[in-house]
């Protein structure tokens, strides 16, 4: 099969097999690939990983190169084609919200042990494990009996850089901004000239995927950041003091670098993670960023938060936590 040829050899060790399955694109943007890749990174050392996505950028296929194999799908065929790979001996991990529950019950049904990551709300799901790497207060979706649930900063989804020991220095005045690596509603773009018309002092930095509008005067005011790797994120969330961001995993991930973040969501997946993070004072809100004029960001503003004691979770287990639960789930073979 054409599969095998696009198949990054990695050596091949006897452990259990872990077929990790998501996509990215300027459409759907890149959390799910993010999150999914670093799950896959914090097992390697302990399974045998494959990670599979439908189409591959260069900024994809380099980073899944530093981690484990990979294979590329074809995008007509990438459903059936991935079920035609599984011999029904590998734990299958699925990030994505398209997959129906006949889809579940293929992989099931040939041997696998089915992992979701991010369970959807108001969804019912009879698999192996559910991996929900966020706090939840309320959880909205149900589960069978059998089915292991692994929830909150305990499980976060955040990439190995980020377990690198916490930043002693003083931080700069300054901003980091990112709203996702493709953002089509072009809400980066609303964030900055906001920002530009309050005259804001300070830098203002931008993390953007190749995708993400930026107009050309706001060029000027701005440092841009393109494709940035996670140390590089690391680096500018350890060295300012304040960050707007959306309530997604890149906001897991400031947060275990201790920088005060401002957040909004913009799509229906990110409203109970957000409502969470507001209820517990983890953020300053900003609610629907699509429909928010940005009338609250004024510079007054920004200056109290930067100076917020802001919550910061421990980073130090989480990865033999994951370890852990996964040999769990292996022994049940």
């Amino acid at each position: 099969m054409a599969i095998k040829k696009q198949l990054h050899i990695f050596k091949m060790v006897s452990y259990k097999k872990i077929y990790f399955r998501a996509d990215a694109s300027a459409q759907i943007g890149y959390g799910h690939f993010i999150r999914t890749l670093a799950i896959a990174d914090m097992l390697k050392s302990e399974f045998d990983c494959t990670f599979f996505t439908v189409s591959p950028t260069e900024y994809q296929v380099g980073e899944m190169t530093k981690v484990c194999n990979y294979a590329a799908l074809n995008t007509d065929t990438a459903l059936s084609e991935f079920l035609d790979l599984l011999k029904g001996d590998e734990i299958v991990v699925l990030d994505n919200y398209f997959y129906t529950d006949d889809y579940f019950r293929s992989i099931l049904q040939k041997g696998c042990k089915l992992v979701i990551v991010g369970p959807m709300s108001n969804r019912h799901y009879d698999v192996d494990m559910l991996v929900y790497g966020i706090p939840q207060d309320d959880i909205k979706f149900t589960k069978a009996e059998r089915t292991k649930l692994y929830y909150g900063f305990d499980y976060a989804f955040i990439r190995r850089e980020f377990f690198k020991c916490e930043n002693h220095k003083t931080r700069n005045n300054g901003i980091v901004v990112c709203l996702g690596g493709a953002d089509p509603l072009r809400l980066t773009n609303k964030i900055l000239q906001r920002l530009v018309n309050i005259e804001y002092p300070e830098t203002i930095n931008v993390i953007a995927g190749d995708k993400v509008f930026i107009d050309e005067s706001l060029n000027p005011f701005i440092r841009q950041y393109k494709n940035l790797a996670a140390s590089q994120i690391v680096e500018l969330f350890d060295a300012y003091r304040l960050a707007i961001l959306s309530a997604s995993t890149i906001t897991t991930e400031a947060l275990s670098r201790g920088i005060p973040v401002i957040a909004g969501y913009y799509a229906d997946n990110q409203v109970d993670f957000y409502n969470t993070l507001v209820d517990h004072d983890y953020i300053c809100g900003l609610d629907d960023i699509r429909k928010n004029n940005l009338d609250e960001l004024t510079t007054e503003l920004l200056d109290t938060i930067s100076r917020k004691e802001t919550y910061k979770f421990d980073v130090t287990s989480i990865q033999q936590r994951y370890i852990d639960a996964f040999k769990s789930l292996a022994n049940e073979f």
